[in-house]
């Protein structure tokens, strides 16, 4: 018989890190509902880099504590549409990216949108999440921010 890992619980908020991007401590929403998680991002644009194809973007909102206005280039990425509990769709970039909850790190998609109506600037989704974590509702932040 394989022992399976036991799974952590976490709030319905977190703080997570994306060390690739030199971000850390972010305040995310832990959202079952949402299949991908989604980053706070604008300016999003293609560009093409010493003939490869790139996509660039600004992680954040100027209003973000965290914002430094930085440009962000990625080499893989797709285009997905992506549906909205309100019913509608929207085409979005969805790149892999490197995070970390706790003590554990993972690599996983999220899409790229304009969340700055919201007050979290990341959304974390079941699939970013699914078979490590289990998600308290009644609670928040029970990982704590980590020293960097």
């Amino acid at each position: 018989m394989v022992n399976k890992p036991k799974k952590q619980i976490i709030g319905r908020h977190e703080y997570i890190d994306f060390p690739d991007f030199n971000f850390f401590n972010i305040k995310a929403k832990i959202d079952s509902g949402a299949y991908h998680g989604s980053i706070n991002s604008s300016d999003k644009k293609e560009e093409i880099i010493n003939g490869e194809n790139f996509l660039s973007f600004i992680l954040l909102e100027e209003k973000s504590k965290e914002y430094t206005g930085e440009r962000v280039f990625v080499k893989e990425f797709k285009k997905v549409k992506i549906f909205s509990s309100n019913n509608t769709s929207e085409v979005r970039y969805v790149i892999p990216v490197k995070f970390r909850l706790g003590d554990q790190t993972f690599v996983s998609e999220f899409s790229l949108s304009s969340r700055g109506d919201r007050k979290v600037p990341i959304l974390l989704g079941r699939e970013n999440i699914r078979g490590h974590f289990i998600i308290d509702v009644s609670k928040t932040f029970i990982l704590g921010k980590k020293r960097i």
